[in-house]
């Protein structure tokens, strides 16, 4: 679960059937959407690291220091 302590606010849109399934699964876990994205984005913690540096490496190939 996120640290609450630490955790900062992020506005987000989001598209009507991603909604109604966050509803759903809201309702079935009973939990706040809001710690259902949060717990999701978590567990992708990984691969968005990932993302994050193969990206940051390409672009520091197009652009050297």
């Amino acid at each position: 679960m996120p640290n609450q302590t630490r955790s900062k606010r992020l506005p987000l849109s989001l598209n009507p059937e991603i909604t109604s399934v966050l509803d759903d699964l809201s309702e079935l876990q009973n939990k706040p959407k809001s710690r259902i994205v949060a717990e999701l984005l978590e567990e992708m913690l990984p691969q968005l690291i990932l993302m994050r540096d193969s990206l940051q490496a390409v672009k520091d190939g197009m652009n050297p220091k």
